[in-house]
C-alpha cells in the first residue's frame, strides 16, 4: 500500500481494463482474492473529495491486461492511495517436497518435442 501514489496508466489503455467499485474495502478485496487478475487498484482517503470524473464510486481497480506508463505508479497529493499486487520468488524448494502433477510432468515438461527440467526457467 502506497499512500501519495495512484496508478498510472497509459493513455492506450482501454476502459474495460478499468472497474470503478463503491469502496475501498471492495477494491482491496479484489486485488487480494485475485491477484493473477488484478495488477491493483487506487482511491480517494477520507476527508478528500473524489475526482468528478469518478462518478459516485470511490475506488478504481485496474486489469492485469492494462497498459501501464513507466512502472505504473505515480506520485501524487496525499489524497491517493493505491495497492500493488507483488509476487515474490519463494524460498529455494526442497527437491524431496516438490509437487509433480499432470500438468506439470507432461505439458511443461515436453514442448515442441524438447525435453525440458522441473526447473526450467520461464516456465
Amino acid at each position: 500500500e502506497e499512500a501519495g501514489f495512484q496508478i498510472a496508466v497509459a493513455a492506450s489503455t482501454n476502459v474495460e481494463g478499468v472497474e470503478e467499485v463503491a469502496t475501498m474495502e471492495q477494491a482491496i478485496e479484489m486485488v487480494q482474492r485475485e491477484p493473477h487478475l488484478y495488477f491493483g487498484c487506487h482511491w480517494c482517503q477520507s476527508g478528500w473529495a473524489t475526482p468528478q470524473s469518478w462518478g459516485k464510486n470511490k475506488a478504481k481497480v485496474f486489469r492485469r491486461s492494462c497498459k501501464l506508463f513507466r512502472n505504473g505508479l505515480e506520485k501524487k497529493t496525499s489524497a491517493y492511495c493505491a495497492l500493488v499486487a507483488k509476487y515474490r520468488q519463494l524460498d529455494d524448494v526442497d527437491p524431496s517436497n516438490e509437487v509433480r502433477d499432470f500438468f506439470t510432468e507432461g505439458t511443461l515438461k515436453h514442448f515442441k518435442g524438447a525435453d525440458y527440467s522441473f526447473k526450467c526457467p520461464g516456465r
